[in-house]
């Protein structure tokens, strides 16, 4: 798999539903509400390049402690730290719900094209 596009009926995201796949891009709705933990661990997420998020509302992350370190989400392990796209005028939401990952979150243009000529679909 290479680019993958979640139907605007999906709202929830569970804990593992894409474990051992691979792709370069992911997009999440307009309409999702919850991202489970662990979506992108290893192996999938090998070549992760970009997640896009289409909600101009932050959804609800689930975060997972291990061993009394820092909490991680599925935006930590298996993403190569690779840019979160967001759209326009939601940046300032998205890096205050997600302040972890707030060096990391870049808004997308009006048409849903990233920045170097990307795009989402």
């Amino acid at each position: 798999m290479t680019n993958i596009v979640l139907p605007e009926s999906v709202t929830s995201v569970e804990t593992g539903a894409f474990s051992g796949c691979n792709f370069t891009t992911f997009t999440f709705p307009q309409n999702i509400e919850f991202i489970g933990w662990n979506m992108f661990s290893y192996p999938s997420g090998n070549g992760l390049e970009s997640i896009i998020l289409l909600s101009p509302t932050p959804p609800t992350i689930e975060y997972h402690e291990y061993g009394g370190g820092e909490p991680e989400s599925s935006f930590d392990a298996g993403t190569n730290n690779c840019p979160i796209y967001v759209p326009s005028g939601s940046v300032g939401a998205y890096k205050e719900a997600w302040p972890k990952y707030a060096d990391r979150i870049m808004e997308m243009g009006t048409g849903g094209e990233m920045p170097g000529g990307g795009g989402v679909g």
